[in-house]
């Protein structure tokens, strides 16, 4: 798959500087989860907890990076925040344009990657899954999590020589057990604050409740159709398929 999107991409990028449109062009390229953990695929959150598809740090941590002639600034990291959902507005304001829904949940984030500030986000939603029984939320460097399914988690070390894998340490958590963890301090999820800072688990609980209300039920499963087969539509994915 790797292999394949790094021959998708060149493809593209090639195709732009022929027909000279690279130098207009911004590419950004982001990840949307953490890597699945087990034998089969040999992904590594390490030293994060979690994999993909949990709301730990593992599973939501994603790399990104941003590639453009029209940079004023390259070749550093940039250390602040960004939800996937910041990348609508965010793009939008690059090309000229400006997102008038004010209930968004993005931001624009632009002008903070230009100047590299730290923006200090006021809320952070990782997601509210009614399905589950699961949702977290980060304001500041707190992050909370909730509900009675969090699936049990593991600090997986990256794979050994000949695919073994090292011990992985895990914890089982219990049905209803809340956790709020500070991100700054422990970016890797070992300590729960939870009994120790009751007054910012009710804050964050408040808050995550507020955001809860306007959560939208999710689409109805679409049963896959052979129909919709990227073969009958010139390689393109198409609904129904995936």
């Amino acid at each position: 798959m790797a292999t394949a999107l790094d021959d998708g991409i060149s493809k593209v990028v090639d195709a732009l500087k022929k027909n000279g449109l690279w130098k207009d062009t911004l590419l950004i390229f982001s990840s949307d989860n953490g890597a699945p953990v087990n034998a089969e695929h040999e992904g590594s959150n390490w030293p994060l907890l979690g994999v993909k598809q949990q709301l730990y740090e593992g599973g939501t941590r994603a790399a990104a990076f941003i590639h453009g002639d029209m940079l004023e600034k390259t070749g550093y990291t940039y250390n602040g925040m960004i939800h996937v959902v910041d990348w609508h507005p965010t793009i939008a304001n690059i090309a000229g344009g400006k997102v008038q829904d004010e209930d968004m949940d993005g931001i624009d984030v632009w002008n903070d990657y230009v100047d590299q500030l730290i923006i200090a986000k006021e809320r952070n939603v990782y997601n509210i899954i009614t399905d589950w029984d699961v949702a977290a939320i980060r304001i500041g460097d707190y992050k909370l999590m909730t509900g009675k399914n969090h699936h049990n988690a593991c600090w997986t070390p990256p794979p050994e020589v000949e695919g073994k894998w090292g011990n992985a340490s895990c914890f089982v958590q219990q049905e209803g057990d809340v956790y709020l963890f500070n991100l700054k301090d422990d970016p890797c999820e070992r300590i729960n604050l939870a009994e120790k800072f009751p007054d910012k688990v009710d804050l964050l609980k408040r808050r995550l409740e507020e955001m809860s209300k306007k959560v939208i039920p999710g689409f109805e499963k679409v049963e896959q159709s052979p129909e919709s087969d990227p073969s009958n539509f010139g390689g393109v994915w198409s609904h129904g398929w995936c």
